[in-house]
């Protein structure tokens, strides 16, 4: 083991397998690896995890449970491969799902490993360098832009303006995605582009920009600006007299060495009050020289009508020496036409998503749709509708893709399968050159979210290395893409796929109080193997009933009725005096009991942040997530905002039936995400009990 560690199992099983019982040997084994990862990287794995790491003449799968050192012993079994066993570092491969983790990854084995490392990247990136896609790669980034959400919505977007589909559309998105579609017709996304902006010019507050202005005066200058193609900002606001003041209208170009110009619209001129105001922002221009100064009155509008009113702006402007070019018809509607992503853009993205993760052509959608229409004949008029689109949108979605030459990710991991499979085996880049048919070693972090498009590639990297062995690091019970295509069947049949292969559980949680672990293994009983705390420390549980809050007149005084927005800001207190830095989780985006005026998680904490006067370095104190972006992380203390949402089943997964998405699988999703939710509190946990809708008193 010391000088020939690769060989150490064929000797054993040989020569000394009489002499010495196969636990023992396991023990002498596991120990010595123990005791090398302390001796040479300063941490030492417990004796599951230096099973893990030591088992390296077959193929294994790992089954590390939250908070059980899964990327250490990914790094520590590289490091390990290649310092001890004389493996090359050309000669193993790390692969995972996200960049981030990828660049934990290779950060780890650089503090050891300096410029020696081995290859570590994303399952895309290796995908990227064996394919060298001439396309504009799309996608959509977790908090960034959403390219290809965009590309499907405006594909969507052509079938709602066509005759033969747009009465289809209508009827389906009323049905299921009536929001959305109040939306659409709302900015006139459902109408031509001549059509649209004449629309937009004839609405009151609208403007053709899509925002809301707060007059029709307002609305015909921001008009005439966005038109003109001139930059400006509405309500910017400027520091005058110790208070926030923001004008109608600020134009953000310089005009005759001033910074720009600003534009008041003094809409409401008899009222004394506003007279008086009006008076007082005259002469705060005039003591101002860094922007020119226009002053708009309403009375144009209201005797002359809006041409008169755009063409005194037109003159005020011109004569400031600010330059006019009207913009064209086709020039306005590539400004105006982006809409936000909507919910049935978002399903559709989704339903697409998981014919990409199947690699399912065209025709096998339809095929698969023919089928599942046959064996259920029962199908609701909204599911038949969707379902019907939905085949018309891949078709033209992945044709767009040809059009634009842009590619999805899924479509690069297809092109990569199909490269690798025909024989070509390297990946380069401007930093390294590779050859999977060189590696000995590869090793897959998440191995739970695997789907056949991945699976493909593996396999056809099998073909062309059958004597590399892999090594999946995953956890079934923290399984929670499955909305996005993840298909637990390559875990659960991880011995039948990879042959001779064992699996090996990793259960001790660092992470967690006793307490906490043990809420885990409650909620996934008889799930599997349960976990471990490596504590004698609780931690902390605590079920937060917003039923039995009591505020104080204070909070009643500043919150009203809204006791859940009270019961937060006292807890996230009470644990910031302590000391603790906090994460606020939820399962949507969306929050609902809180002030009317949050819609959003980081409107939230915003709020929050500003209640308690959380400023600078304090602000990193408390984060506000979802579940599904969470996992992976870890707070001393967390509170779930909507536990009352697990188990809850969205309307719209009655699309996805079609990918044996039923109720039971729905179910166990939900289960397994509560799950993450629990394991990522190290300390403290509070579980608020609410629901959707309260009451007023």
């Amino acid at each position: 083991m010391q000088e020939n560690f690769l060989s150490a199992n064929i000797i054993y099983q040989s020569q000394y397998r009489n002499y010495i019982n196969l636990e023992e040997y396991k023990d002498v084994k596991q120990k010595l690896v123990q005791q090398w990862i302390r001796n040479n990287l300063n941490n030492t794995p417990d004796l599951e995890q230096s099973l893990a790491i030591g088992s390296v003449n077959s193929h294994v799968q790992v089954i590390a449970r939250a908070g059980s050192g899964k990327t250490s012993t990914l790094v520590n079994r590289a490091i390990f491969l290649q310092k001890h066993c004389g493996i090359k570092p050309s000669e193993i491969l790390l692969l995972a799902f996200n960049k981030k983790a990828a660049q934990e990854i290779r950060t780890r084995l650089q503090k050891h490993l300096q410029n020696d490392l081995p290859y570590a990247m994303t399952f895309h990136s290796l995908a990227y360098h064996l394919v060298h896609p001439d396309e504009t790669l799309i996608f959509d980034e977790p908090d960034g832009q959403q390219r290809k959400s965009r590309s499907l919505q405006s594909v969507i977007d052509e079938y709602i303006r066509h005759p033969d589909y747009s009465e289809q559309i209508q009827s389906l998105m009323i049905a299921a995605f009536k929001n959305a579609w109040l939306d659409i017709v709302e900015g006139g996304y459902d109408l031509t582009e001549e059509e649209m902006i004449a629309y937009r010019r004839s609405l009151n507050y609208m403007g053709i920009d899509g925002w809301e202005y707060k007059s029709f005066g307002e609305k015909i200058i921001a008009d005439f600006l966005f038109e003109h193609d001139i930059p400006f900002k509405y309500e910017k606001n400027f520091w005058w007299n110790s208070i926030n003041y923001h004008p109608d209208f600020t134009i953000l170009k310089e005009v005759k060495h001033q910074k720009g110009i600003v534009i008041e619209y003094f809409g409401l001129q008899g009222d004394p009050n506003y007279d008086e105001q009006s008076q007082e922002k005259r002469r705060y221009w005039q003591n101002q020289f860094d922007y020119f100064f226009v002053e708009l009155n309403p009375k144009i509008l209201k005797q002359h009508g809006r041409e008169a009113m755009e063409n005194h702006l037109r003159e005020k402007l011109t004569r400031l020496g600010l330059e006019l070019n009207h913009l064209s018809t086709s020039e306005i509607w590539e400004r105006i036409k982006d809409r936000a992503i909507d919910d049935f853009t978002k399903s559709m993205t989704q339903f697409i998503g998981r014919c990409r993760k199947q690699c399912l052509t065209p025709n096998q959608l339809s095929e698969k749709i023919e089928c599942y229409f046959k064996s259920n004949p029962q199908t609701s008029e909204p599911e038949f509708k969707f379902l019907d689109l939905a085949q018309n949108f891949y078709i033209s979605y992945l044709d767009r893709l040809q059009q634009t030459g842009e590619e999805d990710f899924d479509g690069l991991m297809q092109r990569a399968a199909k490269v690798v499979d025909e024989g070509n085996t390297v990946f380069l880049s401007s930093k390294f050159r590779g050859d999977l048919k060189d590696l000995k070693y590869i090793m897959i972090d998440e191995y739970q979210d695997f789907s056949l498009l991945f699976h493909n590639l593996i396999t056809a990297i099998r073909k062309q290395n059958p004597e590399a062995l892999f090594f999946c690091v995953g956890d079934n019970w923290q399984a929670i893409n499955g909305f996005a295509g993840a298909d637990l069947h390559y875990y659960e049949n991880f011995t039948q796929i990879f042959k001779p292969s064992h699996t090996l559980p990793i259960t001790t949680n660092y992470r967690s109080g006793s307490q906490i672990v043990e809420i885990g293994n409650q909620l996934m009983t008889d799930k599997g193997i349960p976990a471990k705390p490596s504590t004698q420390l609780q931690g902390k549980i605590q079920l937060v009933n917003i039923a039995k809050f009591q505020m104080t007149a204070i909070e009643e005084k500043e919150y009203g009725y809204d006791d859940l927005t009270a019961a937060i800001i006292r807890l996230t207190g009470k644990l910031i005096q302590d000391g603790k830095q906090i994460a606020l989780l939820s399962k949507t985006n969306t929050l609902q009991g809180v002030d009317y005026k949050i819609k959003k998680l980081d409107e939230f904490r915003k709020y929050i942040l500003k209640k308690l006067n959380l400023v600078g370095d304090l602000e990193q104190l408390i984060e506000i997530s979802t579940t599904h972006k969470y996992k992976g992380k870890e707070r001393q203390a967390v509170i779930i905002l909507d536990a009352y949402k697990y188990p809850t089943i969205h309307p719209s997964s009655i699309f996805f039936r079609i990918f044996g998405d039923d109720e039971n699988k729905l179910l166990e999703d939900d289960r397994r995400l509560f799950y993450v939710a629990l394991t990522r509190a190290k300390e403290e946990l509070y579980i608020v009990r609410t629901y959707a809708t309260r009451k007023k008193r």
